[in-house]
């Protein structure tokens, strides 16, 4: 028996190019993906004939029978997803925009996934509520346009304001404070001239797991660390070289700087990471 194309490939191969055509009307570019991982277009936003550096991802969905989707007070279409595809957009970097094509009426609604409400909170079938009146139209495409800048600028708003809250921290405390949310640390100097150090994060989840497997407390495991490394450091500030060998007295790693020490301490985390 010869193969059989459902009527569900052809609206959604029409909903595809609906949207395709949507984005590219702004001369924005757009990639097709592979569509078996559920991203179905690559976007890259362009303003005037400047390619930027802002992104998004884009999940295309075409149905011929939106009522069946609509929410009782007619305001939303409740889009059904499994509960660990909402968890994994919501780890996305870029937005991951989810547009509903009707053929019926030819119109377009979108909503961004990782704004769903409480995505990490998913069960095994849930929803993403798209409103109605977010059509993929000229404001549409305004706002993912600006959802999308304010996404990848979140990282440089969250900087700036760590800065100012560690500073007036250190006014109204009268202390030294060293954030690093990247490095999930977080120094603080004591009046006396002692610190405190709090580690949180994927730094604090591995010291945990080494430190179990020590069988240490993970403030042992930091205090050996710094026994070993402070005189490593201070040797190397006073132009000393640091060379480690084998069993059979072959070098492995020399030093000759501070700077060349924390460059092979940041490639070694590199090539670890935390997640392991």
């Amino acid at each position: 028996m010869p193969p059989k194309r459902p009527q569900s490939h052809k609206v959604a191969d029409i909903a595809l190019g609906c949207v395709v055509e949507v984005f590219r009307s702004q001369n924005w570019i757009v990639e097709e993906m592979n569509r078996d991982y559920g991203e179905d277009l690559h976007v890259r936003i362009v303003k005037g004939e400047v390619v930027t550096p802002y992104v998004f991802y884009v999940q295309v969905k075409g149905t011929g029978s939106l009522s069946r989707y609509r929410t009782k007070d007619g305001k939303c279409i409740k889009y059904p997803f499994e509960g660990w595809r909402l968890r994994y957009w919501a780890d996305f970097w870029e937005p991951v925009v989810v547009a509903v094509w009707d053929s019926l009426t030819r119109e377009i609604y979108w909503e961004i996934a990782q704004d769903a409400e409480d995505p990490e909170g998913a069960t095994r079938r849930s929803h993403l509520l798209i409103p109605l009146d977010n059509k993929l139209d000229a404001q549409g495409l305004a706002r993912i346009k600006n959802r999308t800048l304010k996404r990848h600028r979140r990282f440089e708003n969250e900087k700036a304001g760590a800065s100012v809250l560690v500073e007036r921290l250190e006014e109204l405390l009268g202390v030294s404070i060293s954030y690093d949310p990247q490095g999930g640390i977080l120094i603080v100097g004591d009046p006396d001239g002692g610190a405190t150090m709090t580690v949180f994060g994927k730094y604090a989840e591995w010291l945990e797991r080494r430190a179990s497997e020590l069988g240490i407390t993970p403030d042992d495991l930091v205090n050996d660390a710094l026994s070993v490394g402070l005189p490593v450091i201070e040797s190397l500030l006073d132009g000393k070289e640091l060379v480690i060998t084998d069993s059979q007295g072959r070098v492995e790693q020399r030093w000759n700087s501070v700077d060349e020490f924390f460059r092979y301490i940041d490639r070694r985390e590199e090539v670890q990471g935390f997640d392991d």
